[in-house]
């Protein structure tokens, strides 16, 4: 039985952050980068999720992420259970550092200067999802003041 706690803050822009922490640990706490999934590769009868980033600079401090995706499912119930297909979570890297995300939203902080955003589309149990030899995600450098 999964058990964790959810504690949503409403911020001043009217968004709401989420935190879960419990069993599968912070939403935002980075795991173990010697911790290595085999990935999941989708087939040609599979439908193929998509996934893309829109980073925008929130007007008191950081960055909000919003995942877009397309024939994906964010399923922060389904975390460590076995992978269905159209369903998982992001993990993202920023800097190297690994974090994540179990909803379409998510804040964070940049550094001043230049910043290395990478992040994969991912199974319920961590595998990220490749198709036709790639992996679906996306790295981009993000400048931020």
């Amino acid at each position: 039985m999964k058990q964790f706690l959810i504690f949503l803050i409403g911020l001043s822009t009217g968004m709401m952050a989420v935190f879960a922490y419990g069993q599968f640990g912070s939403i935002h706490a980075s795991h173990d980068h010697a911790m290595h999934h085999e990935p999941y590769e989708l087939s040609d009868e599979e439908v193929v999720p998509e996934v893309s980033l829109v980073l925008e600079k929130d007007p008191h401090g950081g960055y909000t992420f919003f995942f877009e995706s397309s024939n994906f499912v964010f399923a922060p119930e389904s975390v460590n259970e076995p992978h269905v297909t159209g369903e998982g979570h992001v993990h993202v890297f920023v800097n190297g550092t690994k974090y994540r995300v179990y909803s379409p939203y998510w804040w964070h902080v940049l550094e001043p200067g230049e910043n290395e955003i990478r992040y994969t589309l991912n199974t319920n149990d961590h595998k990220e999802y490749v198709y036709k030899d790639k992996v679906l995600g996306e790295t981009l450098t993000v400048i931020a003041d």
